[in-house]
């Protein structure tokens, strides 16, 4: 059976809000995400992070190159991890890519993990089958399901997920402490490259 993706409307003063304590909103000069509303510091730059992770897949999974070939578009997330960044739960950022060229930027939270077995940091990329469920995830507010599958990578072992109403995740160990993560529930949040400069420009700052 397949399992249905969950879209929650955004609500002033959600949970997500009260749990998250960065902002991450890009920022022009190099830095992907925006000021730390804990101590107002910038983050450093992850997209040589988030390349490494896109190359670590690659290697020595022949099939997982057909998704990133045939999918519309996809999310890479270089490490998702509990922190302090979220109260009882795991929280990431990363950049969503479409055909190898940066559409924008994504954080992936997910709230109350139950206690599992070997959990820890790892690697996640979500695939979009379609040009239609893209769109549902980059109107910024987008969860999966409580069930929804996600396959651990490992080296020389062939992938044998699939997409499940539009969507196929992919994680992989960072930490080796960890044979499989849940992503069920896991929340997402977009910030296009478009909307960023038409905010830098709305507010007289150059992107580049």
């Amino acid at each position: 059976m397949k399992k249905a993706l969950k879209i929650i409307p955004v609500v002033a003063g959600a949970l997500l809000a009260a749990a998250v304590t960065v902002s991450c909103t890009p920022v022009a000069g190099g830095d992907l995400y925006g000021p730390s509303s804990m101590d107002g510091s910038h983050k450093p730059s992850r997209h040589a992070d988030v390349m490494e992770t896109i190359s670590k897949f690659r290697k020595g999974h022949e099939n997982l190159a057909d998704f990133f070939r045939t999918s519309y578009a996809y999310a890479v997330f270089p490490s998702i991890g509990s922190g302090a960044q979220v109260m009882g739960g795991a929280y990431g950022e990363g950049e969503v890519y479409r055909n190898g060229k940066l559409l924008g930027y994504a954080t992936v939270t997910e709230l109350d993990i139950a206690p599992q077995a070997g959990a820890g940091t790892f690697r996640e990329l979500v695939f979009f089958e379609d040009r239609k469920t893209f769109h549902r995830f980059a109107k910024g507010d987008f969860r999966l399901d409580a069930d929804m599958p996600a396959e651990a990578v490992k080296t020389g072992v062939p992938v044998t997920n699939d997409f499940i109403e539009g969507v196929a995740v992919f994680t992989m160990s960072i930490d080796g402490s960890m044979a499989e993560a849940s992503v069920g529930g896991q929340q997402f949040t977009y910030t296009s490259v478009e909307q960023i400069q038409e905010d830098h420009a709305q507010h007289g700052h150059q992107v580049d």
